[in-house]
């Protein structure tokens, strides 16, 4: 199965195959594609291309993503909806870390290793900010049932 699929992909985009380092024309390239898939212990990178052209390849009629089966609509519609489990008046869920370009896992680090988003951010729904009353780029202070982070030294 691996065979056809690595020379089903070099077929189908060569140029994205050599642009991940891979060599040869035709029947080739699918072979030293499918050599890297087989001996390779950590992973292939098996094509490189821009965001742009992967987009162009979502062969929906409307160009995007559709999440929607239809054979499972009647069975989410037939679900009891759940009650919200909060703890307190503001119903939010914190989490931990954020998987970015800039950062492998949620580990604490020293904020002077993010490139990006120094200050780190929090980020919340435009319609929550708003009924809170935080303007973008505003500052807030999180408390939970566990307690507060102590404030930064200035």
């Amino acid at each position: 199965m691996l065979w056809g699929a690595a020379h089903t992909c070099a077929m189908s985009y060569p140029e994205s195959v050599r642009r991940a380092g891979f060599e040869g024309d035709g029947p080739a390239l699918g072979e030293a594609l499918f050599e890297a898939i087989r001996t390779r212990r950590s992973g292939v990178t098996f094509t490189v291309d821009e965001y742009d052209e992967t987009w162009r390849r979502l062969a929906t009629p409307d160009g995007k993503i559709n999440l929607t089966i239809p054979e499972l609509m009647s069975e989410l519609r037939a679900l009891r909806p759940r009650r919200r489990r909060t703890s307190g008046p503001i119903p939010f869920v914190l989490t931990a870390g954020e998987r970015r370009t800039s950062t492998a896992n949620t580990i604490f680090r020293n904020p002077e290793w993010r490139k990006k988003d120094a200050a780190g951010a929090l980020r919340m729904s435009p319609d929550d900010a708003a009924a809170l009353g935080v303007a973008d780029g505003g500052r807030v202070r999180i408390t939970t049932k566990r307690g507060a982070p102590r404030r930064p030294s200035r």
